[in-house]
């Protein structure tokens, strides 16, 4: 019970954290339209015995237009000097169906807090066998309902 209070604190203080206004000193801004996903992401990690403090992190992450030309359209950014942050093209995003969005914010948070990079291992029906995959290979991503929970557990467990 006592576990159970103190992921709930944690949580909690999660939402406090990132819901802050952007020009506060000292805080991270986390786009309000992101905030589900990185509570989410919190709480699946810690379903798999994961501690995870986004708070501590200071993982920013923000939807907006891309002034640059990239082949990317979400990234997770590594400046040597400041924190890290996600930032994920705005057209792209409103593009995208809620189950994509979440492996998107998964997918570029397994670099920015789990320090993971591209895994383009697949499956003999060329199924990717993470949900860290590049996306330039000729794997097939299955997110989804049905394969979700083995993704998830492939991500926090690698």
């Amino acid at each position: 019970m006592t576990n159970t209070f103190a992921r709930l604190g944690s949580i909690v203080a999660l939402l406090l954290f990132i819901a802050c206004d952007k020009e506060e000193a000292g805080t991270v801004f986390v786009d309000s339209r992101l905030v589900p996903y990185f509570t989410s992401f919190q709480k699946e990690a810690v379903t798999r015995g994961v501690m995870i403090d986004l708070t501590q992190s200071k993982i920013a992450g923000e939807i907006m237009p891309f002034e640059e030309q990239t082949e990317a359209s979400a990234q997770c950014v590594q400046p040597a000097e400041e924190g890290h942050y996600i930032r994920i093209e705005e057209n792209y995003w409103s593009g995208l169906s809620e189950l994509k969005k979440e492996f998107i914010v998964f997918h570029e948070l397994g670099h920015c807090v789990l320090d993971r990079r591209h895994l383009d291992d697949q499956d003999e029906a060329g199924r990717c066998l993470s949900m860290m995959h590049s996306g330039s290979t000729s794997c097939k991503n299955e997110y989804n309902s049905d394969t979700r929970n083995s993704y998830l557990d492939e991500l926090f467990n690698h």
